[in-house]
């Protein structure tokens, strides 16, 4: 492929990347329950990893950086959830006879609580500091290393 055309294919994808960027990071603001923002989560790194493979670096950045957004939303989200209470599973579920409904266990959300705890540590640092936090080198991104900064 010539120089010129390989300049042309960069400059059109650029501003779909950043389209794409946009309405991920719209559609994290809009989600409402964990799995919804673990799925978006899971779905950018396969993302960043199929862009790493195919050494895209800087798609690969972007999905990173969604990913820790969507991390962040679900940190958030996990903090306004209910506990689910442990106790002998062979006995019927008090918040469950009730209601009807359920909590859902990190578990149940394929979360692990390591994971939950990394995000909720996201989801406590002020927006300013998590912004400043977010413009760092690609290659230094990760949600824990980000939460330990802030």
């Amino acid at each position: 492929m010539t120089t010129r055309r390989a300049t042309e294919l960069e400059t059109k994808t650029v501003p779909s990347q950043l389209i794409r960027y946009d309405a991920m990071c719209s559609a994290i603001a809009k989600a409402a329950r964990v799995d919804e923002v673990k799925s978006i989560r899971d779905k950018a790194m396969a993302m960043a990893l199929y862009m790493k493979q195919a050494k895209n670096f800087d798609a690969e950045y972007t999905a990173q950086k969604i990913r820790i957004r969507a991390e962040r939303k679900a940190g958030q989200l996990l903090r306004e959830m209910k506990n689910a209470k442990g106790g002998n599973p062979n006995l019927p579920n008090r918040s469950k006879t009730v209601t009807g409904w359920e909590p859902k266990t990190l578990a149940k959300l394929g979360i692990t609580k390591n994971q939950s705890s990394d995000w909720q540590k996201l989801a406590r640092m002020p927006d300013a500091d998590f912004e400043k936090a977010m413009t760092d080198e690609p290659w230094k991104i990760s949600g824990r290393k980000i939460a330990e900064t802030g």
